[in-house]
């Protein structure tokens, strides 16, 4: 049989479930974990954390001065702690973690796959097709506002930083909330805007 995998950056594969490639082999040498960590967003985490997002120096300004501005390691770790680096990775890595881990233990996949990790899809029947999107993941949540404004500014990533693709403009979870919520002035000095 054949399936359609979508990676994590929209792409879509057709593999076929009855052996595996030596393409499938060869990727599987090839997978690394640095790779994995820069496809799951660890790297922009960490900039998040090294550097000021709100600065108006450019992100290559900011990393060559931290040779000046940090005089040892010691110096450099503490800001690196002050910047909570090691809770913004872990709340980014821990789902991202079970997600790599149960793609090696569902039905036949290969952690060392170049599909680990990806999400598999398959077709269903009139039951499905007519349960709909609610069939499939549940009912929303009826307080739609609330479960907005808490996935916007409580979430663990609510606060991390990133840049857009479109205009390379810095922002956050919360600061896009806020900006449209409530654009005042003592609002956004609040959230850093």
């Amino acid at each position: 049989g054949r399936c359609v995998r979508l990676d994590a950056g929209g792409g879509a594969s057709i593999q076929s479930s009855m052996s595996e490639s030596s393409d499938d082999l060869t990727a599987a040498a090839l997978w690394t974990t640095s790779d994995w960590l820069a496809s799951v967003g660890a790297t922009q985490a960490l900039a998040s954390a090294l550097l000021d997002m709100g600065s108006t120096a450019t992100q290559f300004e900011q990393t060559r001065v931290l040779a000046e501005r940090f005089a040892s390691v010691d110096a450099l770790s503490a800001h690196l702690q002050q910047g909570r680096a090691c809770e913004l990775l872990a709340a980014l890595l821990f789902p991202a973690l079970q997600k790599l881990a149960a793609s090696g233990a569902q039905g036949g996949g290969n952690a060392d796959s170049k599909f680990a990790g990806a999400v598999e899809l398959s077709y269903g029947g009139l039951d499905v097709f007519f349960g709909g999107l609610e069939g499939q993941v549940g009912a929303p949540d009826p307080k739609v506002y609330s479960a907005m404004e808490a996935e916007h500014t409580k979430k663990a990533d609510a606060k991390l930083k990133f840049v857009t693709g479109n205009y390379g403009v810095t922002t956050s979870s919360e600061i896009e909330w806020w900006f449209v919520i409530d654009p005042t002035r003592e609002r956004l000095l609040r959230v850093r805007l």
